[in-house]
């Protein structure tokens, strides 16, 4: 650590302003925004005739257990105290609901630059469309930035209904907008390096475009990328603000653009002080859910044989994961992943923290269609030694019926009899679908007939239980069955508005 001001000098042969982007994506844990903060203040105090700008490609609200506790507030807060200046939408941003997306918006005063979703209604704090760019003065040249979110809408959470332009397109859209106020245009993207590769190949082949994007600032990859592909660098800084990546942009005599790009580990700089107190005092609140109730046991169970046979807190975790996931059939665990060896009696609390022991991994959830007779082989052969230890004894949601050992037949899922010719759509730990514990059958029809959806599409198992018990309990809070008149699992503005009246008539 080091109480230094952060310098950089320069570029020796830049001719006038120049300027000087601060690089971060993927952030998922708030700890390391401290850092980034001072690395960006002290940039921005040190930087010699130079336009500082700091922005985030992506992911910036989920997936993150924050999140799914205040539908992305205090992720989007940190950002309030961090001098973060553009943003740009990742596909997770969209596990949030975007009803809550809206809200959480309507105070947020930075910029979000969205360039390629065009229907999205998600206004500012002034009511407006989320800007398609903005452009900024550097010396006598000015400078378009533009945020592109990934159109693979196949990594999005399912649920999710977005129109989005292929990012090539809209940058070239943006671009003939702008063309004519601006020297040169950075893009924010979030997309694969695969596809920011194509993207920078695209840019060298277009006449319109080539020469005027001398970086693609990306996010999506949690790994650091720096690479130059004709005349555009590619810069990822890797997930969870560990690093920041430092480009410099300038124009030397002859008018040419150049461009440099400078790695820093946050690790060697001081933490800010307001945004380490932001950070604390989240922390805290964080540490003070762990004694707090997020389900009631409804009837003594344990999760203490879990490699060997059902137990009541699998099924029991298995069920609210399913909650939380649109059109499931079936959510199955292994033994191997449920880890907290507790007793729970009947009218107790199942606490934040029983959670953190019981599922202490990410645990991401995959969501993947299986015929009805690889589920009955996989279950059969996962449960075939009941006297062994077996990791991978593959355990159900509540719904699912099973014949105890040595039968093991399945009866009946979600109240209806078992289809061994049926697809069912099926919620699972990703790692199994690639060979974790290696159940057999599975694996047999993944490489025959199926693809594993990738782990980016994949949501942590503890965020999507945490979000089903929120939900709950602010069912309970409003008195969602009394207001859901008609019982359709769904207020709709009239019946919002006709319980509002009767609440005002009770209390009057």
């Amino acid at each position: 650590m080091t109480n230094l001001p952060l310098y950089l000098p320069r570029p020796k042969k830049a001719a006038g302003t120049y300027l000087r982007i601060v690089s971060i994506n993927d952030v998922y844990d708030i700890k390391n925004y401290p850092y980034v903060e001072t690395v960006i203040r002290c940039l921005k105090q040190t930087a010699e005739d130079a336009i500082v700008v700091a922005v985030l490609s992506g992911d910036f609200l989920s997936p993150c257990l924050l999140t799914s506790l205040d539908g992305g507030k205090s992720m989007l807060d940190v950002l309030k105290v961090v001098d973060i200046d553009y943003i740009c939408f990742g596909n997770h941003e969209f596990d949030v609901n975007l009803d809550v997306l809206q809200e959480r918006f309507k105070t947020y005063q930075g910029k979000c630059l969205n360039s390629n979703i065009p229907n999205l209604p998600i206004v500012g704090p002034e009511g407006n469309p989320l800007p398609k760019y903005d452009i900024i003065e550097v010396g006598n040249h000015r400078v378009v930035f533009a945020g592109f979110c990934t159109d693979n809408t196949d990594i999005f959470r399912p649920g999710t209904n977005l129109a989005i332009e292929p990012i090539f397109d809209a940058l070239k859209s943006t671009w003939s907008e702008c063309a004519e106020a601006a020297t040169i245009l950075i893009p924010l993207t979030h997309q694969t390096i695969v596809e920011d590769r194509q993207l920078a190949t695209q840019i060298e082949q277009d006449d319109q475009l080539k020469g005027k994007i001398p970086v693609i600032i990306g996010g999506h990859e949690h790994e650091i990328y720096i690479e130059e592909i004709a005349q555009s660098f590619i810069v990822k800084a890797g997930s969870d603000a560990k690093n920041v990546i430092v480009t410099d942009v300038w124009w030397s005599t002859d008018g040419q653009v150049n461009t440099a790009v400078h790695l820093l580990p946050v690790s060697h700089f001081d933490a800010d002080p307001n945004a380490q107190m932001f950070v604390e005092t989240t922390q805290k609140f964080l540490g003070s859910l762990m004694d707090v109730e997020i389900f009631q046991v409804k009837e003594t169970m344990s999760s203490k044989r879990t490699r060997y046979q059902p137990e009541k807190v699998a099924s029991t975790l298995c069920s609210y994961i399913k909650r939380s996931l649109q059109n499931i059939d079936i959510v199955m665990l292994q033994g191997g992943c449920v880890r907290g060896q507790g007793d729970y009696e009947q009218g107790t609390s199942f606490t934040y923290g029983d959670l953190m022991e019981e599922l202490p991994f990410e645990t991401e959830i995959a969501t993947i269609q299986i015929p009805g007779k690889v589920l009955q082989e996989a279950i059969a052969i996962t449960r075939s030694t009941p006297e062994q230890e077996a990791p991978n004894y593959l355990h159900t949601d509540i719904d699912v019926v099973i014949e105890d050992y040595p039968s093991l037949k399945i009866v009946s899922i979600n109240h209806e009899a078992f289809d061994p010719n049926k697809m069912y759509n099926v919620g699972i730990y990703q790692f199994l679908l690639t060979g974790l514990n290696e159940i057999k059958p599975l694996l047999d029809y993944i490489n025959a007939y199926s693809k594993v959806p990738p782990l980016e599409q994949c949501l942590p198992a503890k965020n999507l239980i945490v979000e089903t018990c929120m939900k709950d309990a602010w069912r309970i809070l409003v008195n969602f069955d009394e207001w859901d008149s008609n019982h359709d699992g769904y207020i709709s503005h009239t019946e919002l508005e006709q319980a509002v009246k009767k609440s005002i008539c009770i209390s009057g």
